[in-house]
């Protein structure tokens, strides 16, 4: 099925990109993992008066850890508040080892699929009613040619503008038909579910549902098969602390106010602040809130969706130790406010993370019971919330139609105009290596070939 384009297409008039040098004075808005890859990119480019601007009082935008008490004498003693796992990226890899940062990393129990209806706790190739080996196997292999295909072209170009097709405007779900995929699409919207793409992810344009699945398979085929996934030793927020103690990081100074015209003007409740340049690591949401928006940002950034998610840590009696567990209610939903992944933090701490999915119906307070609700469910009882965390802007993703009208070509005409670029999930993908080697790629692409003579 292919998609059909029945909005009319918004076009962006392209301005000259303003001459930079190493000298330049570039301002980057969020020193979450996009914001600190592009700091240490353009670094490694040769620019040496960089400023990051962090509304929060620690790096890592929604990637975090948090230790806590209490852990196991083996255990990481830490959770994650934000980014669950930990997938390969070759610059991940390479600031690790820039910063002297161990490459260690632990597997998390393989996740089953527990249905809250029946009670019942299945692994996941068992969760649902399975065909004969070899329709399953022919899925497997339609399934991996069509992911391989588009990894070669995506290593080569990071981002998700090149690589937006009809077929991929599409819903998720459809996809899925339309590659004769069926068990697979029963078997892989839950965890699409819990990872990242909300309580129906067959209904989100299947660009970002290929992303997800295309990054799963960076894990080894054994984890693969055992839907094993993987996290860092020392923990994500370790690497974004490290790399922030490397830049001139202006942490707790939220931007209220960004204009552009001949140059950058950065307001905060601190100061007033000039800049030649600036890179947006922030929400499109947020980004409309502080920015001078022309007509052309406006109409495009007004477009993106995001979801409210929570992360909510506690600590729990009964339940089995070293346990992983995507949430099913039969063949209905997963109810707002209810857990759609939950798991141990380390095996015998008696410590989980869980991850609900708001509705405008739905509250913080809500999402706390019904994790409650759950673990009543399970067999176990929730002694204490440890630590709670309310993310209004996950996932900020175009719909459908905006794909059709053309509106990732009209972001990548944004890039550049008035002094800014834009770097992040929206432009990068669904998850924290995407983003980073997006970020990266940008920045070699732009800054790179930009002029390197030092006089203005």
């Amino acid at each position: 099925m292919s998609a059909t384009c029945t909005t009319e297409r918004f076009t962006i008039h392209n301005a000259p990109t303003p001459a930079l040098h190493p000298n330049s004075r570039i301002a980057i808005i969020g020193a979450g993992p996009a914001g600190l890859t592009c700091a240490e990119t353009l670094s490694e480019l040769g620019y040496g008066n960089i400023t990051l601007f962090e509304a929060a009082r620690v790096p890592g935008g929604k990637s975090r850890s948090i230790p806590y008490d209490g852990a196991p004498p083996h255990g990481r003693g830490l959770f994650e508040a934000g980014t669950v796992f930990y997938l390969q990226s070759p610059v991940y890899t390479k600031f690790l080892r820039r910063c002297g940062l161990p490459e260690e990393c632990v597997p998390l129990p393989p996740i089953q699929v527990a249905d809250l209806t029946s009670g019942k706790v299945y692994s996941s190739w068992n969760a649902f009613q399975r065909p004969s080996l070899p329709t399953v196997a022919a899925e497997l292999i339609r399934f991996h040619r069509q992911l391989a295909a588009l990894e070669k072209s995506y290593s080569l170009r990071p981002g998700i503008a090149p690589h937006i097709t009809s077929e991929l405007c599409e819903s998720f779900g459809d996809w899925f038909q339309a590659h004769r995929l069926p068990y697979l699409e029963r078997l892989l919207l839950p965890f699409a579910a819990a990872a990242q793409l909300g309580p129906d992810p067959g209904s989100k344009p299947a660009i970002y549902g290929v992303l997800l699945m295309m990054l799963l398979r960076r894990n080894n085929l054994l984890r693969q098969l055992r839907s094993q996934m993987v996290q860092l030793r020392v923990g994500n927020g370790t690497l974004w602390q490290k790399l922030a103690e490397r830049h001139d990081v202006r942490s707790g100074e939220a931007v209220i106010g960004l204009h552009r015209n001949d140059a950058v003007e950065i307001t905060t409740r601190r100061n007033l602040y000039h800049f030649d340049a600036v890179i947006v690591a922030v929400s499109p949401k947020r980004f409309l809130e502080f920015a001078d928006v022309d007509r052309d940002e406006r109409h495009l950034f007004s477009q993106v969706v995001t979801l409210e998610r929570m992360i909510i840590t506690a600590r729990v009696f009964g339940l089995p130790r070293g346990i992983c567990y995507a949430p099913i209610y039969g063949r209905g939903a997963v109810p707002p406010a209810h857990p759609s992944l939950l798991y141990e933090v380390d095996r015998g701490s008696g410590v989980y993370n869980f991850y609900p999915y708001l509705d405008n119906g739905t509250t913080p307070a809500d999402a706390e019971r019904a994790v409650a609700c759950t673990v009543e469910r399970l067999g176990g009882r929730l002694e204490r919330i440890i630590h709670s965390v309310h993310v209004r802007d996950w996932f900020p993703h175009f719909p459908s139609s905006a794909l059709a009208a053309g509106a990732y070509e009209q972001f990548e005409a944004l890039q550049g105009r008035r002094r800014t670029w834009f770097v992040g999930e929206l432009a990068a993908g669904v998850a924290v290596p995407y983003v980073m080697e997006h970020a990266q790629a940008l920045c070699h692409r732009v800054f790179a070939r930009l002029p390197r003579s030092a006089s203005t």
